[in-house]
């Protein structure tokens, strides 16, 4: 399983246009539209991502994260996410691309999700065993 630093342990002003609209859309339960961002804003590391989700997801509510149209760089492992939480998150990626097109890699081994919905994005591989 990959290690996550947790997003609170960045400050503000470290964070990238993309990782505050994500925060900020979440917390106010609505959709990231990453998309609606400058081209060069949109990208989005999948750690942060991986990182919201076992970190702060208790705050986003029952729609849980979700985004649209963002570019997220390197491999999004979401390994074992929700075994050690009171409930299972759930998860938007919308539209979605990995960096340089090559496609979404997502590893939900032994993960559980309330919800994941990967409409209309590009993706290379799932791995989800157990």
């Amino acid at each position: 399983m990959a290690k996550t630093a947790s997003p609170r342990s960045r400050g503000t002003a470290a964070r990238s246009l993309a990782e505050k609209a994500l925060l900020k859309a979440a917390l106010a339960g609505k959709i990231a539209e990453i998309g609606d961002l400058p081209e060069r804003s949109r990208g989005l590391a999948a750690d942060f991502i991986a990182g919201l989700m076992r970190h702060r997801a208790a705050e986003f509510g029952p729609r849980g994260l979700r985004l649209r149209g963002a570019r997220i760089v390197g491999a999004l492992d979401l390994t074992q996410l929700g075994a050690a939480l009171p409930f299972a998150p759930a998860l938007e990626l919308l539209d979605c691309e990995a960096e340089k097109g090559a496609g979404l890699t997502l590893n939900l081994s032994r993960a559980a999700l309330v919800a994941l919905d990967l409409s209309g994005s590009s993706i290379a591989r799932v791995t989800a065993p157990g």
